[in-house]
């Protein structure tokens, strides 16, 4: 009886003893996985802080760049509506007016260029305007024997050479080119007097 108890008591012993080391491992393991946590934690919120200055830091400069082009953006945009509206206003003007009065305009478009064409063959290509009509402004500036050849432009042709009212005249030996046409005539216009049309078309709120 001594012997057993004796054996029962080395296992009581044993068991305490495999129990408690069980626990001091058990609790060592919690405290190295919190640790573990804290410290993956503690990464994670580094790394969101990080990225939040560097994001918050690139939205403000872009903020910054932004605030600084729209001013310029926004002169940019009302220059280019500035002018477009001109341009419309200039062509509306312009495509009202009767046949007579568009001729009228190609003819003192002729006139300033005569000086260069005269004692010169020329080949005319021309649109908008019938070929009677070219050839008499032709014969008025540059006499009856100018015209080399005179060739009517079709509507594509026209419209990839920009002649929409008016005419290219060359010199048959090609040393001269000019523009008489009415697009010409506006861009003159726009490029002259400006100032003067915006202030009359947004009543003074001009683009400085």
């Amino acid at each position: 009886m001594e012997e057993f108890r004796s054996t029962e008591i080395i296992d009581k012993e044993i068991y305490d003893d495999a129990r408690r080391n069980a626990e001091r491992l058990l609790k060592s393991a919690e405290s190295d996985c919190q640790k573990i946590l804290d410290d993956v934690n503690s990464r994670i919120q580094k790394a969101s802080e990080e990225k939040h200055a560097l994001y918050s830091g690139r939205i403000e400069s872009l903020k910054k760049d932004l605030d600084a082009s729209l001013p310029l953006e926004k002169k940019r945009f009302l220059v280019s509506f500035e002018d477009e509206s001109i341009n419309n206003s200039i062509n509306n003007y312009i495509e009202n007016l009767s046949k007579e009065k568009k001729l009228e305009l190609l003819d003192n478009l002729l006139k300033k260029y005569a000086p260069e064409l005269k004692s010169n063959k020329i080949n005319v290509k021309f649109h908008g305007f019938s070929k009677s009509e070219i050839t008499k402004l032709i014969e008025k500036h540059l006499g009856s024997s100018s015209i080399d050849s005179l060739e009517l432009l079709s509507d594509t042709a026209a419209e990839s050479q920009c002649v929409n009212l008016g005419m290219i005249i060359e010199s048959a030996d090609k040393s001269l080119r000019c523009r008489a046409t009415i697009d010409e005539l506006v861009l003159e216009l726009v490029d002259t007097h400006r100032f003067e049309l915006a202030e009359a078309l947004f009543g003074g709120r001009t683009i400085q």
